[in-house]
């Protein structure tokens, strides 16, 4: 018998398709993280019932305007705290960081004259005794928190000049520097102080560190950042010296490096600015397994344009990759979309400045061997120009970097301005659930031109703080005003 091939198209076997029902691809779309999710509302319009979907279903809308800010779903149980709640929360707290609320302030004034700072979600406030000193701990507001702030808390302690607090650790580490009466050189003296019980940190080798910096001359100032057990003490010397202290408060293991900038991933993960033999600046990337053996792990070339410009890491108050989410938290900044701002400045401060963002998951995933220097042909598709910033933008304090978003001052025809700036993927299809208006503007926005928000501030401003929750502005003789977000 001969073999008959079909004559058309229709003869052949037709593919057999399937309409999946609404529940079982909402059971499908739940499991999906939010950069998935972001993509899958994202697609063609023939996706458009999966779009409807993530509209009308509550928690699909609840997890896909969490992915659109940069945040994730918090420990706190949804029991305890009902969808509708959390919904009306994480609302309240976008619109505040996109300064729509700005009547919603809160005002602190302090007699002068103290040192005021900003160290985890507390304002603190240093009064000098003479022989002693108090510390006044004032817990700023967050409405992620299902707890109500704190009474203002004071520590009687030592003369100090600077405090760094990690919240979940329950650790306040105050530094004092002074001159050595021997050899004339600068030292410091570090405690570790348990907030809760106001004594010597259990997990501290011991109460305080003693170090000599090597340096003689006069300080400038003094900055510190803590990250699991790791510490970095950054001190300024007057002339532009810069040292910084790579400290190990568990066991006190410690070094000295002389990196331009440095900037934590993680508890085991050191990023640092510096330049080669050949003046061209690189970022390096340490392992911190072992503090005394610190070892780069990989170094990504800059441009060789940038050797004659002051290059650094904007500020970041960023939950890092391994830091715990408290356990009465809504929802908090997911650190896989953490976004790292590089800044490279012609003048310390004001214009020609460039500011680039990358996202700091690039450095966390290398390869294990080390390989040759990565040129910044090969990457600089990955670090994206911020055009919102040009040479002629007059930066007065920022960049700071919160998650995705960042915050500055600028002046503008003689007037101060606060601008916050979402760095984030998701931002374009933001409106795109309701409407096309997000696809739209993301095939008409230019490239690293990103949404802006800018509020006129007063001229008074002295200083600029930023934490998961709040922007603080410190103000001359007036104290300081603190933005809750």
């Amino acid at each position: 018998m001969p073999h008959h091939r079909y004559p058309t198209a229709v003869a052949r076997p037709r593919a057999l398709y399937y309409r999946v029902s609404d529940d079982v691809l909402i059971s499908i779309l739940e499991y999906l993280d939010p950069a998935s999710l972001w993509n899958a509302c994202k697609a063609s319009q023939a996706l458009t019932r999966i779009r409807r979907l993530v509209r009308d279903v509550s928690i699909l809308r609840y997890r896909f305007e969490l992915g659109l800010f940069g945040l994730k779903d918090g420990p706190l149980s949804h029991r305890r705290m009902p969808l509708s709640r959390r919904a009306h929360i994480l609302t309240l707290y976008k619109h505040h960081w996109n300064m729509r609320e700005p009547s919603k302030e809160l005002t602190l004034t302090f007699n002068m004259p103290v040192v005021i700072g900003v160290a985890g979600r507390f304002i603190y406030e240093i009064q000098n005794h003479g022989v002693f000193n108090l510390l006044n701990l004032f817990e700023l507001p967050s409405p992620r928190l299902i707890v109500a702030p704190t009474q203002p808390v004071p520590h009687q302690c030592p003369n100090i000049e600077q405090v760094s607090i990690d919240q979940v650790q329950n650790l306040l580490m105050s530094i004092h520097a002074y001159t050595n009466s021997v050899n004339k050189q600068i030292a410091l003296k570090v405690h570790f102080r348990d907030i809760r019980t106001k004594g010597g940190h259990p997990q501290a080798f011991a109460p305080e560190y003693d170090v000599s910096t090597q340096v003689t001359g006069q300080l400038v100032k003094i900055e510190s950042t803590i990250c699991g057990s790791r510490a970095i003490i950054t001190i300024e010397f007057v002339g532009g010296k810069v040292q910084h202290l790579l400290l190990d408060w568990h066991t006190f293991q410690a070094r000295w490096l002389k990196d331009m900038h440095l900037h934590f991933l993680d508890e085991r993960t050191l990023l640092g600015t510096n330049k080669g033999p050949d003046g061209i600046p690189f970022i390096a990337v340490y392992d911190l397994q072992d503090v005394m053996r610190m070892a780069i792990k990989a170094q990504f070339l800059l441009p060789a344009e940038w050797s004659t410009q002051k290059v650094e890491f904007a500020r970041s108050s960023s939950p890092k990759w391994d830091t715990r989410i408290p356990s009465n938290a809504l929802f908090s900044v997911a650190p896989e979309w953490n976004m790292l701002v590089l800044t490279a400045k012609s003048t310390p401060q004001g214009s020609g400045q460039k500011w680039y963002c990358v996202p700091e998951s690039f450095f966390r995933f290398l390869p294990r061997k080390k390989t040759a220097p990565v040129l910044w042909k090969e990457w600089n598709h990955i670090c994206r120009r911020i055009m919102n910033v040009t040479n002629h933008t007059f930066v007065v304090y920022g960049p700071f970097t919160m998650g995705s978003r960042v915050v500055y001052v600028d002046y503008h025809d003689k007037t101060p301005r606060l601008c916050t700036m979402d760095l984030s993927s998701f931002h374009p299809l933001e409106d795109s659930i309701d409407t096309a208006k997000g696809q739209l503007d993301e095939r008409h926005r230019k490239i690293g031109d990103f949404p802006e928000t800018r509020r006129p501030i007063s001229s008074r401003v002295e200083d600029v703080k930023v934490t998961e929750d709040n922007i603080v502005l410190i103000l001359v003789s007036v104290g300081l005003i603190c933005m809750p977000s």
